[in-house]
């Protein structure tokens, strides 16, 4: 739409409203539901708040590989957590 791909900020902005709105539909936001262990699911992948605050994100893991066949000469070593399981973060 703008002539250029959004930033990462702008996926972090986008996840935060969104969380927000999902969690306040009743007209309530409780800190209990934002220190949620199973975590949300944004554009960037699954993210979690910690009890003290700091967010837990699951990312992959990728490696600059100029052989890979698609031409983009990145491949998925490891890929986003599709859950909170104990090796999440």
């Amino acid at each position: 739409m703008y002539g250029a791909a959004p930033s990462s900020l702008a996926a972090v902005s986008y996840d935060a409203a969104a969380l927000i709105a999902a969690l306040s539909e009743d007209g309530m936001l409780s800190s209990g539901e934002l220190i949620n262990r199973d975590g949300f699911m944004g554009v960037n992948g699954l993210f979690r708040f910690r009890d003290d605050g700091t967010a837990e994100r699951s990312l992959a893991i990728m490696e600059i590989d100029p052989t890979v066949e698609d031409g983009t000469g990145v491949k998925e070593i490891l890929p986003v957590s599709p859950s909170c399981d104990p090796t999440f973060g």
